[in-house]
């Protein structure tokens, strides 16, 4: 509700009072201005000419679907006299005295029109009535008419404001340039397999902030427009669009800005030895009981890509002859390593859970191994006891690295140096034995692994490297002395691991065998698999810079943060809730509200006089469990984006006539209004309904959008039978399909989903009412209800309607469809309330019209 002063709330409770218009029309630097008014008057010491013509009327509602905001231009028609004498109010149009250079005149400035009345003295008593800008003059000999816009044309404008320019990053690519830099708002993760506690958010399901090329000659890239706190080198990744899979960056690789000189987020990326490594996951894709004693229920639950389901082992192991086996196998579907140089290492992960109902752990053995991999890595099922977590079993065992060294001609007491990659050994003995020479090659401390044999005068050496692959290139040979020959032949080359080996029809598939180790023993066992999986250590080349044809790059990364303004903001200091971030500066903004209120201040420059910190305290408590999260990467009008934050919401904001901003939102229960309206009050009243084409009885919400805007995941339907059948209408003619822009909360999206089905499952009363100006303070989003007045009795027969015929009792007059609205009521059992959201305004020197929404249980 508008706050008014004491003067005007007793001025208008009178039955009858004469309104007088108060025009303030400013010019030049808005510092000075004309006063119009219906008659010559001097209010407040402020002479005001009498040549307004016409009742004035100001319109503003809110769109109950869309959650727009809208408020009508307001047309002043003034009589086109003298303003003072000899000077007509046409002329002022362009009077150079009204201000000085080229700021003069009216167009663009300040409006102010306030009501008084004979009470009502001073302008800072008068009611608020509008406040805008003149955007249109016209006139002809005998009028002049002023067309007056809100003034939210002004305030509102586009975001991202920062964009990649070339005085700022003169190397960038030309397609950068004039890009805008991110906006980046809630919580944009990427939980991944390898993870204690996993998900399934794999390859292409990403919400991730895509990073904008910034330097040719570099692979830098901006993800944010100012600083995200939790970016880290872990949370960089490549998005292969030959592939379409995300491939995380080893963090080798990565070098963050945070911020950068342009108080930007951004990563740089660097080659190392012309090689980067990324990270793959690769899911199975069926599974089956290969020939065995004993079989797991649904194993194909083992290769669904569905982290919820399982397959099962409940099995008692049989004494008898022989020891008794069980074993699952998944299947892997073929990869393609295209454009990559090698594959450096597999890891193979399990998710699942063991119990050991009868029976010692030592009675049971489990072990994952391969086809087409060289991996046998025994599962210690005593440590698998939480469905909720990650299982890395261990690596595959990729084929080293094989030489044989052969020398001839020596005397026995020759040397020789081997050299890798530039760095050369002691001198090494031709007679030296196999721990010589080992003892030799380890002392680079550049090899993960060394086995080296000696027969005759042949070394055999066996090695891995320490990164890259843990491929060793062939040695070279230095310093030999006297006449001493020596060979150097790769027997086998490192890099072995071959894309069948993560996925094909005929290898790369994975086996859980279960066994008992002695057959004397019978345990009972439950053994659950909920998936098997790899991950595969990727290696590319380049001389520098990435394929930016094949390559995007990606961050996981947070936000927006609170600023100050949100400290200071609880019932200790005035407020009617506490804001659950008072007290909150730098945490993550993701309330809706937050979310909202962040757009005003930090966007579009509002400071705590412009804004009503209260409602924003009240709906973001409501909304404390709802979380928003987006990317804004192009340009965006900021009321757009304050609507459709709002529609996700279930909530309303607005800039109002003195440019103070609200924040409402619909609650699922009420038990109070804000104002009430008596029925000896009302000059007109007539009823209406949404209409049956608005009902909605089936609704799922898609979620998660990508940077392209595509959906990742939707919420399950939700419906109702019951008004499917009240209603006659099927599932699918009333399905309500919403595409969120702002969530990627799957809680989130559950509330949105629930909240429009119990909103739109049942038909809204609309009740238009005319009243006079003491309710003049109402405003869009004020919750009212009605009652019959103190001084009437409820059998009072005499009242009229302009628009409908009563049958004489009050009974029918506070019934809408044969409901009563002056108790909640129940229909199809949602409780009906007896209060109504205000959705319009109507506002004119003689009285408000208000149309206002029945509000339902949302419980």
């Amino acid at each position: 509700m508008l706050t008014t002063s004491t003067d005007w709330t007793n001025s208008v409770a009178a039955s009858s009072v004469k309104i007088i218009p108060l025009i303030r029309l400013y010019y030049g630097p808005e510092s000075s201005y004309i006063a119009v008014s219906t008659y010559d008057i001097t209010h407040d010491s402020v002479f005001y000419r009498g040549l307004l013509k016409s009742n004035i009327t100001s319109s503003e509602g809110i769109d109950v679907h869309s959650h727009n905001h809208t408020i009508s231009n307001l047309v002043l028609n003034f009589i086109n006299y003298n303003y003072k004498q000899n000077v007509k109010f046409s002329d002022y149009i362009e009077d150079t005295s009204l201000g000085s250079g080229a700021d003069i005149g009216f167009y663009n400035r300040k409006c102010d029109i306030r009501l008084a009345t004979q009470d009502v003295t001073t302008w800072s008593n008068s009611f608020p009535f509008f406040v805008g800008i003149v955007r249109e003059i016209q006139h002809d000999i005998d009028s002049v008419k002023f067309t007056v816009e809100d003034r939210n044309s002004l305030k509102y404008t586009t975001v991202p404001s920062e964009r990649i320019t070339a005085s700022d990053y003169p190397l960038a690519p030309n397609n950068s340039k004039g890009i805008p830099v991110n906006i980046v708002v809630g919580d944009h993760g990427f939980t991944n397999l390898d993870a204690t506690t996993p998900s399934i958010s794999l390859s292409n399901d990403s919400v991730m902030v895509k990073g904008l090329d910034s330097q040719a000659n570099r692979n830098q890239y901006i993800f944010a427009n100012d600083t995200s706190s939790a970016l880290t080198t872990d949370d960089i990744w490549l998005y292969d669009k030959t592939t379409d899979r995300f491939l995380k960056l080893d963090t080798s690789h990565v070098t963050i800005s945070n911020p950068d000189g342009n108080g930007y987020t951004s990563v740089v990326l660097r080659f190392s030895s012309n090689n980067m490594i990324v990270y793959d996951w690769w899911l199975s894709n069926g599974g089956s009981n290969p020939s065995a004693d004993y079989d797991f229920t649904d194993p194909g639950n083992a290769g669904d890509g569905d982290l919820s389901t399982k397959a099962v082992l409940n099995q008692t192991f049989s004494s008898g002859s022989g020891t008794k086996t069980a074993i699952l196998r998944v299947l892997f579907p073929d990869y393609d390593m295209s454009g990559y140089e090698y594959i450096d290492d597999i890891e193979i992960f399990y998710k699942g859970n063991y119990t050991a109902i009868s029976g010692d752990d030592s009675d049971i053995t489990a072990y994952v191994g391969g086809s087409g991999i060289d991996v046998s890595s025994t599962l210690n099922v005593k440590s698998i006891t939480s469905e909720g977590a990650i299982h890395d079993i261990g690596s595959s065992d990729l084929a080293p690295t094989k030489n044989t060294i052969e020398y001839s001609g020596g005397d026995g007491s020759d040397t020789f140096k081997l050299s890798f990659d530039g760095t050369a050994t002691a001198n090494i003995l031709e007679s030296a034995n196999a721990a010589s020479l080992n003892s030799a090659i380890t002392a680079l401390s550049d090899f993960d692994s060394l086995s080296i044999t000696k027969s005759s005068n042949q070394w055999f050496v066996e090695y891995k490297g320490v990164s890259l692959g843990k491929y060793i290139p062939k040695p070279d040979v230095l310093d030999r002395t006297d006449d001493l020959s020596l060979s150097i032949t790769e027997t086998q080359n490192g890099k072995t691991a071959t894309a069948e080996m993560v996925g094909s029809a005929a290898s790369g598939y994975l086996d859980l065998t279960v066994r008992q180790p002695t057959s004397a023993k019978t345990p009972l066992v439950n053994l659950q698999v909920h998936e098997l999986y790899k991950k595969v250590k990727l290696v590319f080349g380049s001389t520098s810079l990435i394929d930016r044809n094949r390559f995007e790059v990606y961050a996981r990364m947070s936000g927006r943060e609170y600023g100050t303004w949100v400290n200071g903001r609880s019932t200790a200091e005035g407020f009617s809730v506490n804001h659950p971030k008072d007290d909150g500066s730098g945490d993550l903004i993701e309330n809706p509200s937050g979310v909202i209120e962040s757009v005003y201040r930090d966007d579009l420059g509002f400071v705590d006089a412009d804004i009503v910190e209260d409602d924003f305290n009240v709906t973001a408590d409501f909304l404390s469990s709802w979380k928003h999260s987006f990317t804004i990467p192009k340009e965006t009008d900021t009321k757009d984006l304050i609507t459709s934050l709002c529609r996700e919401s279930r909530s309303f904001s607005f800039i109002r006539a003195d440019n103070t901003i609200r924040h409402k939102v619909i609650k699922d229960t009420y038990s109070s209004s804000d104002a009430t309206i008596y029925k000896d009050d009302i000059l007109d009243i007539s009823y209406s309904r949404t209409p049956i084409k608005d009902i909605r009885t089936k609704v799922l919400v898609h979620y998660a959008n990508d940077y392209s805007g595509n959906s990742r995941k939707e919420t399950s339907a939700s419906q109702e039978t019951d008004a499917q059948s009240k209603y006659n209408v099927t599932a699918a003619d009333s399905l309500l399909e919403y595409k969120s822009s702002h969530i990627a909360d799957s809680d989130t999206a559950g509330y949105l989903r629930d909240y429009l089905l119990k909103q739109w499952q049942q038909p809204h009363n609309i009740l238009d009412i005319t009243l006079p100006l003491k309710y003049m303070y109402l405003e869009i989003g004020d919750v009212i209800d009605l009652s019959i007045s103190d001084i009437w009795d409820t059998t009072w027969t005499v009242w009229e309607s302009t628009t409908s015929d009563w049958d004489g009792t009050v009974d029918t007059f506070f019934k809408i469809f044969g409901e009563d609205i002056l108790t909640n009521s129940t229909r199809m059992s949602q409780t009906i309330y007896k209060y109504w959201f205000v959705i319009s305004t109507k506002k004119s020197t003689d009285n408000i019209k208000i149309k206002a929404f029945q509000l339902h249980d949302l419980s």
